[in-house]
């Protein structure tokens, strides 16, 4: 009675208290996959620790003063309640390895209780929050069809199936499993949800109809939150089927969207789905049209404007328009946040087309040189100097037009609002009317965006950083291609300015820099067809590149391998006559080159020649790396050839694509130490005459700076955990366990630190020891068991890695298992505050 009635009451009525917080502030992931529950995020959960740190309080109190163990058995029913509130509360506050330790221990020393499936139930919900389905999955079968189940648990075991189904990606079994919680019996809050989660396996199926019905039945069951209400009606008709319903019933639906003063604020949502409709019919100048008024429209949603631009660049990427579709994805990867499921997509094809669009400018800028190279002083200082003039006229006109659009825009908003200076029904001025002003400061905000009250507010400067519409934010809608930066991010920025000495030093005005001009537009012109070839797969447009480069460079070193990548592609399409053709060319215009010999007869070449091969095999393994984005691994590579081969051969190429490779990661510093090399020892080569260009725009050659954004977070008084992450296969995990166990009752046996070990993923375990309550003591923990412990069993040296992270951090990795991510976090933001 006394456990009941005093801490336990309490203790229950904080936990209700902080999960009604967690609920009242729930945002739904309409992107992702819908939660069927209203759990707590990262920021949520600290909303309620004090809430649920009560609750856990009031619970080990009634565990430690009333426990009642009887010859074996607890007698008092209140001590299993109190284990199964400790439980929940530590879910709630994401601690949701504690928690996963209590819902077990529920589950081993009260088995087949109605509170032991309860607890499997929970167990499985903190699995599925740390992101182990299978382990979800494996702890649901306890219950699933189990006749002793109460059957009011069945509609959250059906449920749970389904989303851990999801989360494994198997979507016909989650769609059984989420019937079956509809079958079940379930709340209508659990019932919309489900519907709406439903709606979404649909889409990701390609069943458009399917998912179209499922989200009209959501929008029926009248949610009571209306974004939840509009989110499900605008994902209906999003998803129509062509061939099952007409499209002007959609279009309606759409409008009427539109028209209702309730949707102002979705209005880019409503116009991203007109346009998605339009794509179904492929009226693709029709959806592109949308779209634009969806990026207009999109005042307080920089995600859905970033999707906007993305699909615009999908639209021209197409239909084989590779420069607009650089601007369009460069501006939806500026906005689109990294845990976007199409942004590492999205990422790698703004790569490649971002260095096909420097290479064309390089083309372009360096074609404009060699021209005014060979006009005189005079006629090339007039050039310029009309060429500024004509550059600040535009800019001159676009400030203009832009003027007239804000005060068409003001006019347009005070003529919605009031026909007359008695706007409102006063007599008042009409900036009165709160409407009038309204309008007018969200056409300021999305024109301007937010500025402080000071002198210069208009300046450019002055702006949001990253903003769409800033300088250098990647707004094709708000920048000209004179405007927009031509470096890459992590590499080295253009700095010339439109100024006239500045721009004169840039011409070529002997013959070593004309030189160098030329052999930066062979290297931009292999680079482009490098890009099409082996990274769009656009044979045809490669073609043409490698064309163009014959008619320029009929008889250069580079010339050699340009045909032999066309014989490669005419090989591959099957064009006979022209890969006889370009064959025929290089055995009688480069009958000593190995790309000549590797056609013709490669059982002749001799053992330095299948060397050289075989060193420009490993180069092409290493630009592999390189040209899919994955920098550390090409720098990998190259060290390791570089370590281990000691010919001259193409080795200032090597080193040319590793400062490449440091400058995409960021590592300016490496990059110019390679860069220098280079210079030093290759000084006549062609590498070096690309160095000293590179070289020559590099703003600030001291700076370091890495551009990646890690989704973790900072923290020293976080508590930490020391983790050891090793293979599954080969290695005994009990024997490392034990190993751990012993080294901390030798060095740390007041720390009571326990030791766990759970599957990272397939291929890989993790070893968890903690907890430490902050940074220091997660660190000294680290550098004793360093110094002092020793590798246990057959854990191998060479295939783990060792590290500390916080608790929260450890939620997000054991999520995205990418543990190379963390490590280069960690090495950032750890290995620095030593």
């Amino acid at each position: 009675m006394v456990s009941q009635f005093n801490p336990l009451f309490n203790g229950e009525q904080s936990y209700l208290k902080g999960v009604e917080t967690i609920e009242n502030s729930h945002k739904n992931n309409y992107e992702g996959f819908m939660s069927v529950y209203k759990w707590a995020d990262e920021k949520a959960a600290q909303t309620v620790i004090a809430d649920m740190d009560r609750a856990i309080e009031k619970g080990s109190k009634v565990i430690r003063k009333h426990s009642m163990v009887i010859r074996g058995k607890q007698k008092n029913p209140r001590i299993l309640d109190s284990y199964m509130l400790i439980g929940k509360a530590r879910f709630y506050k994401r601690d949701l390895f504690p928690a996963l330790e209590t819902f077990n221990y529920v589950t081993q020393e009260f088995p087949k209780t109605d509170a032991s499936y309860e607890a499997y139930i929970w167990a499985a919900k903190c699995q599925i929050q740390i992101g182990n389905a299978e382990g979800a999955l494996v702890l649901l079968d306890e219950v699933y069809n189990n006749k002793k189940v109460d059957d009011g648990l069945n509609p959250d075991i059906h449920a749970l199936r389904g989303m851990a189904l999801v989360q494994k990606g198997n979507y016909e079994e989650a769609v059984e499993a989420l019937d079956e919680c509809l079958a079940s019996g379930p709340s209508k809050e659990m019932k919309i949800r489900v519907k709406f989660l439903q709606g979404q396996v649909y889409t990701k199926m390609g069943l458009r109809h399917e998912s179209s019905v499922a989200f009209g039945d959501a929008a029926d069951l009248k949610p009571n939150d209306y974004e939840m209400y509009f989110k499900a009606r605008l994902y209906r008709a999003k998803n129509f089927d062509v061939y099952m319903e007409s499209s002007k019933k959609v279009y309606d639906e759409l409008e009427d969207l539109l028209d209702d003063e309730k949707n102002k604020e979705y209005q880019d949502q409503i116009y991203y789905a007109m346009a998605e409709v339009a794509l179904q019919e492929e009226e693709f100048k029709k959806a592109e049209i949308f779209l634009k008024k969806a990026i207009a429209n999109s005042k307080a949603n920089p995600e859905q404007k970033a999707l906007a631009y993305l699909k615009i660049g999908d639209i021209n990427f197409s239909f084989k328009d590779y420069v607009p579709a650089a601007a369009y994805y460069d501006s939806a990867v500026t906005t689109l946040p990294t845990s976007h499921p199409d942004y590492k997509k999205v990422q790698k094809l703004n790569n490649s087309l971002s260095r096909l669009v420097k290479n064309i400018e390089v083309v372009t800028l360096q074609d404009s040189l060699i021209m005014m190279a060979g006009l005189s002083p005079e006629a090339q200082k007039k050039k310029i100097e009309d060429y500024i003039d004509n550059q600040k006229e535009l800019a001159e006109k676009k400030r203009r037009a832009q003027e007239l659009k804000e005060l068409n825009a003001s006019l347009a908003a005070a003529s919605a609002a009031s026909t007359g200076p008695t706007a409102g029904g006063g007599t008042g001025w009409y900036f009165y009317n709160t409407s009038v002003r309204g309008n007018g400061q969200a056409s300021f905000i999305n024109v301007w965006g937010s500025r402080t009250l000071e002198d210069n507010w208009n300046l450019k400067s002055k702006g949001p950083q990253g903003a769409f519409g800033g300088p250098g934010s990647g707004d094709p809608e708000t920048e000209t291609q004179s405007t927009k930066p031509i470096a890459s991010k992590g590499g080295p920025s253009n700095k010339v300015g439109l100024d006239l000495e500045s721009m004169m030093a840039q011409i070529p005005n002997n013959s070593f820099a004309l030189d160098t001009s030329h052999l930066l537009i062979q290297e931009a012109l292999i680079n482009q067809g490098q890009v099409y070839q082996l990274e769009l797969k656009d044979n045809k447009e490669a073609l043409k590149v490698y064309e163009d480069f014959m008619k320029r460079y009929p008889k250069t070193q580079n010339t050699p391998r340009v045909l032999f990548s066309m014989y490669r592609i005419y090989s591959v399409e099957k064009d006979e006559k022209n890969a006889q053709e370009v064959k025929n060319t290089m055995v009688n215009d480069f009958p000593e080159s190995l790309y000549t010999k590797k056609i013709t007869s490669p059982e002749a070449l001799s053992a330095s020649e299948n060397e050289k091969l075989e060193i420009i095999r490993k180069y092409d393994d290493c630009y592999g790396s390189f040209s899919l984005g994955d920098y550390k691994k090409g720098i990998s590579k190259i060290d390791n050839y570089l370590t281990n081969n000691t010919s001259e051969f193409l080795r200032a190429k090597f080193l040319l694509l590793k400062g490449h490779c440091f400058g995409k990661l960021g590592k300016t510093e490496e990059m110019l130490v390679v860069f220098n090399e280079i210079k030093n020892n290759y000084a006549n080569s062609q590498e070096a005459a690309l160095v000293n260009s590179i070289l020559s725009q590099v703003d600030d050659p001291t700076a370091v700076a890495s551009n990646e954004v890690f989704p973790f977070k900072f923290s020293e008084t976080e508590r930490h955990k020391y983790i050891i992450v090793f293979p599954n296969k080969g290695v005994n995990a009990n024997q490392v366990r034990n190993g751990v166990a012993d080294f901390n009752k030798s060095f740390f046996k007041f720390e009571n630190l326990q030791v766990s070990n759970i599957f990272l993923d397939k291929a890989r375990q993790i070893l968890i020891v903690g907890t430490f309550q902050n940074l220091l003591k997660g660190s000294q923990y680290l550098e004793s068991i360093r110094d002092n412990g020793k590798f246990w069993g057959n854990l191998p040296r060479n295939n783990i890695e060792i590290f500390i992270i916080s608790e929260s951090n450890l939620q997000v990795l054991y999520g995205s298992k990418d543990t190379e991510q963390y490590l280069r976090y960690y090495k950032l933001n750890y290995e620095k505050k030593k």
